[in-house]
């Protein structure tokens, strides 16, 4: 076999479990209702997943503020290391939001409050 085609396999190997990858996080955080100003058990899980990468140097800061018009506010943030021999480049940030607007159609009878999302594949 080639060089290039060793390659190549490795790439498309790669590129498969990081598809996995999302697709598993994107079902788990899916099962966490998460509409505005319920974002405590969607904070709790991705402290959760930030401890569980202790070991590689990923650190966690959650706070936690008082209701503005009824809804509290959680902020998380979480630090991940440079990998190495890039430790010492600008860092790269990525922000969201830990919420969720909801619609829905009139006619649903999904609750937000309590409901996982249904993820539909086509």
């Amino acid at each position: 076999m080639s060089k290039q085609v060793v390659e190549k396999v490795v790439a498309d190997a790669v590129v498969q479990r990081v598809n996995e990858m999302v697709h598993t996080y994107f079902r788990e955080i899916s099962q966490i209702p998460r509409e505005s100003g319920n974002e405590a058990a969607i904070a709790d899980y991705l402290v959760s997943f930030a401890a569980s990468l202790a070991s590689e140097g990923v650190t966690y800061e959650r706070s936690k503020h008082e209701p503005i018009d009824g809804k509290t506010i959680y902020n998380l943030v979480i630090r991940k290391p440079g990998t190495k021999g890039y430790e010492n480049l600008p860092p790269v940030i990525l922000q969201g939001h830990m919420d969720m607007v909801c619609q829905k159609e009139k006619n649903s009878t999904h609750d937000f409050t309590k409901d996982p999302i249904e993820i539909v594949i086509e």
